[in-house]
């Protein structure tokens, strides 16, 4: 598909064409590949996120907060999740801080209830 839209866009606007098959914002990305329901699915995960965020300890409440607040404004200007880097730390500092919720229950808790 990116071939044939480089080859369309070389004959049709009498410029070089330099295309780019990332374009820059996450919003837009996910709504080119998956629709209206991706980018709603998209805002859903987000949403969730933050949602889930409240029930955390401070600091780390804080830390999701503010890493999903920048997060977020960075897809605005970039495709953040279809970078290699920040898609993984993303998916790994949310998943860790996540998984230190207040009703979690530790290995130890667990070890000691039997």
């Amino acid at each position: 598909m990116q071939d044939e839209f480089d080859a369309y866009a070389r004959n049709h606007t009498g410029a070089a064409a330099a295309t780019a098959g990332n374009p820059h914002n996450e919003f837009l990305l996910m709504g080119i590949q998956l629709g209206v329901v991706g980018i709603a699915l998209f805002v859903f995960l987000l949403v969730q996120i933050g949602r889930t965020a409240l029930e955390l300890r401070e600091p780390a409440r804080t830390i999701v907060f503010a890493y999903l607040f920048a997060f977020t404004i960075g897809c605005f200007a970039n495709s953040l999740l279809l970078n290699f880097t920040e898609g993984n730390l993303f998916i790994f500092l949310i998943g860790i801080f996540l998984s230190c919720r207040r009703g979690t229950p530790s290995q130890a808790d667990e070890r000691l209830s039997q």
